[in-house]
This record gives structure tokens, C-alpha cells and sequence, in this order.
């Protein structure tokens, strides 16, 4: 029991020394639909590499906004993701090959997480206040109306939707129906 112990204690003290060398590296990997890319947040920016890592470039060269959470569209060629540039997050998409981004929202409070259905829109955590729990919304490929997902949790915490592949469900994290305040896994229709 006594190596077990010390082999848990060192995997614990990795851990923690890998949470904070994560803070300046590499975050919220994202696969391209092919498999052949990888859209990561690195330093504070979206970059786009091989499968392998290399030949790396950011999505927006110019950008000074703090992005995160990159997720590619069903046919590879554009990537939704969250910016901050110090007034909240909004969702922006860009092309994945570079060019103009779009931006999706310009809500008051923080959009963050977005994952594309199969039919171009996206789903998303949203929260107008810091105070406020994060509830999931859809808006167009486009932009538009953000719209909530779901009539009937509006207290509950819903946070990083991933919708299927086939595009007929969305799993989250959500602290509904929990009488101890613990978050749980959930799989929903769309």
C-alpha cells in the first residue's frame, strides 16, 4: 500500500504543477471533422495546426482579445469560439483557412462554449451577470436572436454543450434536479 500511496501522491503533485504551467499553454483542443487539425487556444488566441501539433498560425493574427473554446463546423471550414476583449465574452466564426471573422453575439454577460448542430447553428452557455447561472442557448451560424434552449431551467447551471455528430442530441454539464448542489453529466434531445 505504501507504493500505491506514493505513486498517488506524486500523479496528485503532477497535477498540480501541470495546472499552473496550463495557464500560459495550450487549452480546449478541438479536432476538424477529418481528423487532419487541431484548433487549440494558445496563449490566449485560437490556433490551428496538424493533427501532430506543427505548423501552427493563429485563426485572427491581428486579435488582442483573450479566445477560447474553438469548435469546428460539419464541413471543416469555418471555427465558432469565444473573445474577450474586456467587456465580456461574445461568439465569433472564422474561416479555418483565415480571413474576416464574424461576429455572432453582442449580449451583455459572457457567451462561451459553442458547438455546432449539424444544420450550421450553435449551441452555447450563456449568462448576462457573473451571478447568474450559465443557461444553454442557440443562435444562427450568422448571428441573430439568441434563443434558450430549454423553457423550463432557468435557475439551473448548464454549461459546455457538445452536440452529437449526427446533430440530434447535446450533452452538457448541469447541476439539475441535484439536491446536493453537485454537477452531473446530461445527454438531451435538440
Amino acid at each position: 500500500a505504501t507504493g500505491l500511496a506514493a505513486a498517488v501522491l506524486a500523479v496528485a503533485g503532477f497535477g498540480l504543477a501541470a495546472q499552473d504551467a496550463v495557464r500560459g499553454g495550450v487549452l480546449d483542443p478541438a479536432w476538424s471533422p477529418d481528423g487532419r487539425r487541431l484548433a487549440t487556444s494558445f496563449f490566449e488566441r485560437i490556433w490551428i495546426s496538424a493533427a501532430d501539433g506543427r505548423g501552427g498560425r493563429a485563426l485572427r493574427a491581428s486579435s488582442t482579445a483573450v479566445e477560447r473554446d474553438p469548435a469546428w463546423s460539419p464541413d471543416g471550414r469555418s471555427i465558432v469560439f469565444a473573445a474577450n476583449a474586456g467587456e465580456g465574452y461574445d461568439l465569433f466564426v472564422a474561416p479555418a483557412g483565415g480571413g474576416p471573422d464574424t461576429r455572432l453575439t453582442q449580449s451583455p454577460g459572457d457567451e462561451r462554449w459553442p458547438s455546432y448542430t449539424s444544420d450550421g447553428r450553435i449551441v452555447f452557455s450563456r449568462r448576462a451577470h457573473a451571478f447568474e447561472p450559465w443557461r444553454l442557448h442557440v443562435v444562427g451560424g450568422t448571428g441573430g436572436e439568441l434563443t434558450p434552449l430549454f423553457a423550463d431551467s432557468a435557475g439551473d447551471l448548464e454549461r459546455e454543450p457538445r452536440v452529437s455528430p449526427d446533430g440530434k442530441r447535446v450533452a452538457y454539464i448541469s447541476d439539475r434536479e441535484s439536491e446536493d448542489g453537485d454537477v452531473d453529466l446530461w445527454v438531451s434531445d435538440l
